[in-house]
């Protein structure tokens, strides 16, 4: 095999595939399903990112065949506004992605389990050097490690504290010593440059993402969804209501958009593994309704920065994850603001 390089995207000139105008799902959807016709890595590990409000970066490979190897898999691109899919690199054994804002991280394992890391703005990116820093932290909201105010021994050692690291420019939160156990304690919300905590609610056993259109995370609670917040950069938190709905999931199956709460739905009891039954992808409305976008199964749902599309891998059924199964799974996207202009 040959060395390996990133491929910068000014660089790229090779169009992998392009299927026009893109195809709509099975289910009836009110707005437009696209396919981008290319396998897209399935298996968790490898996430979906939206570059920006057009293009998707994700773990696919090169094959047009309904049969995906897995020993072949890059990194690829989506340009859903003209239903293109690129190659950011070439093919290896397995790729690792983390992206956040123009920055990107990923590693991968070659066949022969030789490993690379490269990191950087994107299209810049160059080999990973570890930070020499004692308190440089990974902070996976932005894919960096950063050198901070946190005191190392809330890091590691004996005194280590349950942090969870937000946005660099923003700070961190601190739910106390990983020993303590007990139920309902303060989290104290550690601005950037301030040393003086905010002190919040218990917010333990909680996914927290950032959502670049609210310019906000959303807090949301492991297990069944009761109740979701929004916590902004200055502290402040607000409750989102919810619809209860019997399609209402886990806290790591809702999202966030323009237009409401999209839920992934997993049945649990599909009527067969070729039918998916309810399984599928819903969206509820502040107006409490609640359409059905897509039939089966997802990974990797990612939400655009402007909040008006959604990504996914996508398998119709659950037998189409056998290789020897002639079920596709390919990334897919609905875009929720079709037809309305000049989204801020």
């Amino acid at each position: 095999m040959k060395s390996f390089h990133p491929f910068p995207l000014v660089s790229i000139a090779l169009v992998l595939f392009s299927f026009g105008t893109p195809t709509q799902a099975e289910v009836r959807s009110p707005y437009p399903v696209m396919d981008s016709g290319v396998w897209a890595d399935w298996m968790g590990a490898s996430k979906v990112h939206w570059l920006d409000n057009r293009r998707v970066i994700f773990v696919g490979t090169q094959t047009r065949e309904k049969t995906i190897n897995r020993e072949k898999l890059q990194i690829q691109i989506w340009d859903t506004k003209i239903n293109m899919v690129t190659p950011y690199t070439e093919p290896v054994k397995s790729v690792h992605i983390c992206y956040r804002e123009g920055y990107i991280d990923y590693s991968f394992e070659d066949e022969k389990k030789k490993k690379r890391r490269y990191a950087g703005n994107f299209g810049q990116e160059k080999l990973f050097v570890p930070p020499n820093a004692k308190n440089a932290a990974r902070r996976w909201m932005d894919c960096q490690f950063h050198a901070s105010q946190i005191p190392l021994e809330k890091l590691e050692g004996p005194k280590r504290h349950n942090l969870t690291l937000l946005l660099y420019r923003h700070g961190y939160l601190d739910r106390g010593s990983v020993f303590d156990n007990s139920s309902n304690k303060p989290t104290l919300y550690y601005r950037r440059g301030v040393d003086k905590p905010i002190q919040l609610p218990d917010l333990s056993r909680r996914y927290i993402d950032y959502y670049d259109f609210k310019n906000a995370y959303l807090v949301k609670p492991i297990g069944q969804v009761n109740a979701v917040w929004w916590l902004y950069p200055d502290g402040k938190m607000e409750s989102v209501r919810i619809l209860d709905t019997p399609y209402r999931a886990g806290g790591n199956s809702v999202y966030y958009t323009r237009k409401g709460f999209f839920i992934y739905f997993y049945d649990g009891r599909p009527p067969s593994f070729r039918v998916p039954g309810n399984t599928g992808g819903y969206l509820i409305t502040e107006n409490d309704e609640q359409v059905k976008l897509i039939a089966g199964y997802l990974d990797g749902v990612t939400v655009s920065p402007d909040g008006c599309k959604i990504a996914f891998a996508h398998y119709p059924y659950l037998d189409a994850t056998r290789i020897d199964d002639p079920g596709r799974v390919t990334l897919k996207a609905v875009n929720l603001c079709a037809g309305e202009e000049n989204k801020p």
